[in-house]
C-alpha cells in the first residue's frame, strides 16, 4: 500500500511522470488523499466530495480519467458493480488454495 501523506515532491513524480502527468495541485491533492496509507474502497462521488472538503475541485470527467489512469497503472483495483465504478486502494491480489467447492467434480 502506497502512502504519500507526506511523501517529497520527488515521491510524487515518481507517480506523476509513471500516470504522463505534470505536477498540479489538484492531481497532488488527489494522490494524497487516496494514498494516505489506509486502505481505501471508495467511489468516484465520494472522492469528489472529499477533495471539495480539502478545496480542491474537479470535474467529474477529469476525476474520472485520473482515477482511471491510476488504476490502468495499478496504483487502484477498478471494481465494477451495477455500472458503478468503485475504487480500492489495496491491490494486492492473493492467492488462496481452491476451496473444497472448486474442487468438487474435478
Amino acid at each position: 500500500m502506497i502512502n504519500l501523506s507526506q511523501a517529497s515532491k520527488k515521491e510524487i513524480d515518481v507517480v506523476l511522470n509513471d500516470c504522463n502527468w505534470r505536477q498540479t495541485k489538484q492531481r497532488v491533492t488527489l494522490l494524497k488523499t487516496i494514498f494516505d496509507g489506509s486502505d481505501k474502497h471508495f467511489c468516484v462521488n465520494a472522492i469528489e466530495q472529499t477533495l471539495k472538503d480539502h478545496g480542491s475541485f474537479f470535474s467529474y470527467t477529469t476525476l474520472f480519467e485520473n482515477l482511471n489512469t491510476l488504476s490502468d497503472k495499478g496504483y487502484l483495483k477498478r471494481i465494477t458493480c451495477d455500472k458503478q465504478y468503485f475504487y480500492d486502494t489495496n491491490t494486492c491480489l492473493l492467492y488462496t488454495s481452491p476451496s473444497p467447492r472448486d474442487q468438487r467434480g474435478s
